[in-house]
């Protein structure tokens, strides 16, 4: 039975791939469109800010991956403790 562990897991896969996705493309099209125009800043802030954002995203879903994983033992050893005594 899967948990809300699992949902948030891969929802917040989905956001990081999209966000650090997003920052890199905005990194390139800084560098090859605007570097030369003198408003790189925005660009590299606003690029910074996505890739930092997928980053947190991403640790955020190894933890709700990490506690589904601890859920799911604990239910198999529940249920295998369960069937010894009975």
């Amino acid at each position: 039975m899967p948990t809300n562990h699992n949902g948030k897991y891969l929802s917040n896969l989905i956001v990081t791939f999209t966000t650090v996705t997003a920052g890199i493309f905005i990194i390139l099209y800084a560098v090859f469109n605007k570097a030369r125009e003198g408003e790189w800043y925005f660009w590299a802030v606003l690029s910074a800010f996505l890739i930092n954002v997928g980053l947190y995203s991403l640790l955020n879903a190894v933890v709700h991956k990490v506690k589904a994983d601890f859920i799911r033992k604990q239910r198999s050893r529940d249920s295998s403790r369960s069937g010894m005594e009975g």
